[in-house]
């Protein structure tokens, strides 16, 4: 049986070469997720502008549409697009965007006005208090936000699998 030697050199340039690979997969995976998320923000305020009133075109609920992408955190890179909070207290109005946001997008079932009023709900017991008089009718869903989401989702695979092809080639 045959004995033999072998050699490795430069095997710390090796290394180094792998690190570099995973920071630059790391940066164009955010650079991509960016992009999409940008895409996906793009279209919400689209369908905001053309399914919602007019006054959501330019109003509260069209500026806080916006994306954010975070930190690596243990390998996974976070981000999110949506509605976010303005941080503006108008005295005249108690909703922020964002639960607005969540009416419009799930509608609202018929309910009353009027003060102490309060709907039955599967969290607590009871029964309806108040519903007889100043009936709201209630508003059907307008998926503006999900419709945007659901068509823009599909490119956030591409967009990351070409980015990562771009840095392996």
């Amino acid at each position: 049986m045959a004995k033999g030697i072998v050699y490795i050199s430069d095997v710390d340039d090796v290394i180094a070469d792998f690190d570099k690979t995973v920071g630059d997969i790391e940066v164009l995976a955010k650079e991509s997720m960016k992009k999409s998320l940008t895409r996906i923000e793009s279209q919400m305020k689209i369908n905001t502008s053309t399914m919602l009133n007019k006054g959501y075109a330019t109003g509260r609920m069209f500026n806080a549409i916006g994306h954010h992408v975070g930190e690596n955190y243990d390998g996974v890179i976070t981000g999110s697009v949506g509605v976010y909070d303005d941080n503006i207290r108008d005295p005249k109005r108690r909703l922020t965007p964002p639960p607005l946001a969540r009416m419009i997008e799930n509608g609202t079932r018929p309910h009353s006005t009027s003060s102490n009023s309060r709907l039955k709900h599967k969290s607590r017991r009871g029964e309806d208090k108040g519903q007889e008089e100043r009936i709201h009718g209630g508003t059907p869903p307008i998926p503006f936000l999900s419709s945007a989401f659901d068509v823009g989702s599909i490119a956030i695979f591409e967009d990351l699998k070409a980015a990562l092809k771009n840095s392996i080639d």
